[in-house]
């Protein structure tokens, strides 16, 4: 058992004839940095409140540290939260906020005075003592309050979203300031976010859920590129779908006229003429004026949709498939670039390995 260790076990959590969490199992080890991902209203931030002890849960166990904490309050857990909202007293100054934690454990006063210094210096803030929130920016507001959270010295930090009251560039920031908070201090971070920019960037191992359940666990890279279901395929970045049968280990037939078959990482865990969902990522396809000598997922289309993304040009691609076809090019900037126009017609092809075939998600 690792330091900062958190198990669930079977936990559900029923609100009256709501279900919030149901039936949830996680393991999360010591020094994780791991995120609690989906849409809103999935159970994310009840899970994260039942792992605090501000709820209890309706059925199943929370182990922090290898101990139970059937009825433990949150104040006797080994763990500190921090909201959305910073929380801050406004009446307070900056080292009187950092300093609230410890002055309730009679910290002596020099001690105190010692630990807001540092606390100060690992958020960057040096020489903000004497400011009150009101005189500080959202970002400085969020480092505050991670400072009065880790001035405790948890084994565990609890974030709830905290960094979606931010524009967008100073979200960004404070993803990278946050991640090497972590690594500092070395604890158990568990976030809760869904953002999925943000999970991504930010975890060591994320989990993704829906309607109260955990629908896969993994790094970001496991979550990104080998989705297990249609839902995280789809929430996760952005995903082409494709429907089809399954003629062999690694070749579907697609639901067009007339059929067109694709090739696909094998998969001997589907039967046979069992209808499937293939998902292909828009950057992983290829998209060319001609198509290659090597036929393989190669498709005819014509272009619907072009748009300028900065560093991506995407585009809208329609082909015998059904549903246009994204595709996402990186845009190199070079000189005898080509940049395909409405109207276009143009190949789309992608590898054998980079088309995930997938169990479709249900509720």
């Amino acid at each position: 058992m690792s330091v900062g260790q958190i198990i669930l076990t079977s936990v559900t959590k029923r609100f009256g004839d709501t279900v919030a969490v149901d039936n949830v199992s996680l393991q999360i080890e010591g020094g994780e940095f791991f995120s609690l991902l989906g849409p809103s209203g999935c159970g994310k931030s009840t899970t994260l409140r039942i792992i605090g002890g501000f709820e209890y849960p309706t059925l199943g166990e929370v182990f922090i540290n290898g101990e139970l904490m059937a009825g433990t309050p949150p104040y006797r857990r080994p763990i500190n939260t921090v909201f959305q909202n910073y929380a801050l007293f406004p009446h307070k100054t900056v080292a009187q906020n950092i300093a609230f934690g410890l002055q309730m454990q009679k910290i002596r006063k020099p001690e105190i005075s010692d630990a807001v210094e540092h606390s100060l210096d690992l958020i960057q803030l040096l020489g903000y003592n004497d400011r009150k929130p009101s005189e500080l920016s959202g970002g400085e507001k969020q480092r505050v309050a991670l400072a009065r959270a880790l001035i405790n010295e948890p084994t565990i930090l609890l974030l709830d979203e905290p960094l979606s009251a931010l524009d967008l560039k100073l979200r960004k920031q404070m993803q990278l300031e946050l991640k090497a908070l972590q690594r500092k201090v070395g604890i158990t971070f568990v976030y809760v976010t869904h953002d999925q920019g943000e999970a991504l960037a930010l975890s060591d191992r994320i989990a993704v859920m829906n309607d109260g359940k955990i629908l896969q666990v993994g790094t970001p890279a496991e979550i990104y590129d080998l989705p297990q279901n249609r839902f995280v395929a789809d929430f996760i970045g952005t995903s082409n779908f494709l429907e089809g049968t399954l003629i062999s280990e690694n070749e579907i037939m697609l639901t067009t006229e007339p059929p067109l078959k694709i090739a696909s990482t094998p998969n001997d865990d589907i039967p046979l003429n069992t209808p499937v969902t293939v998902a292909v990522r828009p950057e992983r396809i290829d998209l060319g004026m001609t198509p290659t000598s090597d036929d393989v997922n190669c498709l005819r289309g014509v272009i619907q949709d072009e748009s300028y993304l900065g560093t991506t040009l995407q585009y809208t691609v329609q082909t015998d498939y059904p549903r246009p076809l994204v595709v996402h090019q990186q845009n190199t900037g070079g000189a005898n670039e080509y940049r395909f126009q409405r109207g276009d017609t143009a190949y789309l092809q992608w590898n054998p390995e980079n088309a995930i075939v997938l169990e479709n998600y249900e509720d």
